[in-house]
């Protein structure tokens, strides 16, 4: 991404954004984590420990934290923020740096097992996802995969989380992403609902309910009512699985 707007809110972001990042820095909240990336990433991850694996985006580094501890050896990221890269230092993840997302990318020529961009997308304005895209797909191996966890358009709050944070640009459907995808030469593995974390209170347990047993059939009925036939993903979040075709 090129010096504009965005960079000034990234070099305050911790302060900027106080509803989502104050308290970052909090061990059990890092380690409750793991169950939810291990439920939602887990299955689309490299089985071997050795795999290089590099984070997009690695924000406050819970994800590479997640990998660590998982076992994986070969784990990198990169964040336009530096406060963001601060809180990943206090947490002992320590093989992340300052970098632009699309300019990191290139420095890496098919040799990558998998890329993670977990809340990155929605920052890139529609000509830097393209090459984005691109940049990811010269840096993968045959067969290795980019995974993205980004924000849900179809979700009754799409309108919220695209405008929530501003420096959002664009937000994708199950659609679009798959459209995304084949148009840069990806393979699509999957476009999947993002379950929320595991609760960690009984009022987050209520919300969990409420959701599961009201709230998700009641959307999936009016989807299928006014939308038509086909599926329906009604999660805030949702998870993108491209791969990087064998035969290139």
């Amino acid at each position: 991404m090129t010096a504009d707007y965005r960079q000034r809110i990234y070099d305050a972001y911790v302060e900027a954004s106080p509803h989502y990042y104050q308290g970052l820095a909090d061990p059990a909240a890092f380690e409750d984590l793991r169950a939810f990336y291990r439920a939602t990433h887990g299955p689309w991850l490299p089985a071997d420990r050795d795999a290089h694996i590099v984070e997009v985006g690695c924000g406050s580094g819970q994800f590479c934290y997640f990998l660590e501890r998982e076992g994986y050896r070969r784990v990198e990221g990169f964040d336009s923020s530096p406060q963001m890269l601060e809180v990943s230092r206090r947490m002992g993840v320590t093989n992340v740096r300052l970098g632009d997302g699309l300019a990191q990318l290139g420095v890496y020529h098919g040799e990558l097992d998998a890329i993670v961009a977990n809340d990155f997308v929605e920052h890139l304005t529609k000509p830097e996802v393209l090459v984005f895209l691109a940049s990811a797909r010269a840096a993968l191996k045959p067969g290795g995969r980019l995974i993205m966890k980004t924000p849900n358009g179809a979700s009754i709050f799409g309108a919220r989380d695209r405008y929530v944070d501003f420096t959002h640009e664009v937000i994708f459907t199950a659609e679009s992403a798959r459209q995304v995808l084949l148009a840069t030469g990806f393979g699509v593995v999957g476009v999947l609902p993002v379950n929320p974390a595991p609760p960690r209170t009984v009022a987050a347990w209520a919300r969990l309910l409420t959701w599961a047993v009201l709230v998700r059939p009641i959307l999936a009925l009016l989807a299928r009512v006014i939308i038509g036939g086909g599926s329906y993903i009604g999660t805030i979040n949702i998870l993108i699985v491209g791969e990087r075709p064998l035969q290139v």
